[in-house]
């Protein structure tokens, strides 16, 4: 593995969500993949997308059943455009058509009005001041009855099927992730050395790693993509 590189394992086609994002967006991204982990990116005022920490599929999920979050006179569900899209390909076009929910482009592409602080839903601005004991309170509510894993599970199958269900049926338009994203992921270059990177992986326990050039995420790493790359180069150096 030494003459390779995090780029020559890396999968290019990777699906962010946004600090403040569509709920529709989000809910999409949860069904129409099984990823365990995404990249969040903040726009900036030239219109790049900077990277900004990740959030995992299970936090994801705990934080749309925040009670806090409900909103009775609503219902937000997946668009089924985005669906589309992401299922034909994890890539830039799917990115860019889950930019628009339901088929429609945001007010403006460098700085939707729709994620202003002033235009968030008061049950969003609320959720995200809530303090960790409050959010550890709220994880041991959820799984008290059935465990976590379970939980996630049948939240996983609500959505799927289309059942109403907490955290899902009476969604805000807009949800902030800033309070669940890990703003210090470990994160490599496209030129780190894949032996290195190995190494990470096995000893810190890592299941995704992302790739930046600079603040932009160009690629992931996942512990199975890097299993598959280490046995195909294990196969071809037992044969040359």
């Amino acid at each position: 593995m030494e003459a390779y590189t995090a780029a020559d394992v890396m999968a290019s086609d990777v699906v962010t969500l946004r600090e403040r994002e569509y709920t529709s967006v989000v809910l999409a991204v949860l069904k129409a993949s099984q990823h365990h982990a995404f990249p969040v990116v903040r726009q900036s005022e030239d219109g790049n997308e900077k990277f900004v920490g990740m959030v995992t599929r299970e936090d994801i999920q705990v934080y749309l059943a925040l009670p806090e979050l409900q909103m009775p006179n609503t219902s937000v569900a997946p668009s089924a455009d985005i669906e589309i899209n992401l299922r034909r390909r994890h890539g830039l076009e799917a990115d860019a058509a889950r930019r628009r929910p339901n088929g429609l482009e945001p007010t403006s592409p460098n700085s939707p009005n729709d994620f202003a602080t002033e235009n968030l839903p008061p049950c969003v601005i609320e959720a995200s001041k809530m303090k960790w004991s409050d959010w550890t309170a709220h994880q041991s509510s959820l799984f008290l009855r059935m465990g976590d894993r379970k939980w996630h599970e049948e939240w996983d199958h609500r959505l799927a099927t289309g059942a109403s269900g907490e955290g899902i049926s009476t969604l805000p338009p807009v949800v902030d992730l800033s309070l669940i994203v890990n703003r210090s992921p470990y994160v490599v270059p496209p030129f780190f050395n894949l032996s290195l990177t190995y190494h990470m992986f096995r000893s810190v326990g890592l299941r995704h790693l992302v790739v930046l050039d600079g603040q932009t995420v160009v690629g992931i790493i996942t512990r199975k993509d890097l299993l598959h790359f280490t046995d195909k180069d294990l196969r071809q150096g037992s044969t040359s």
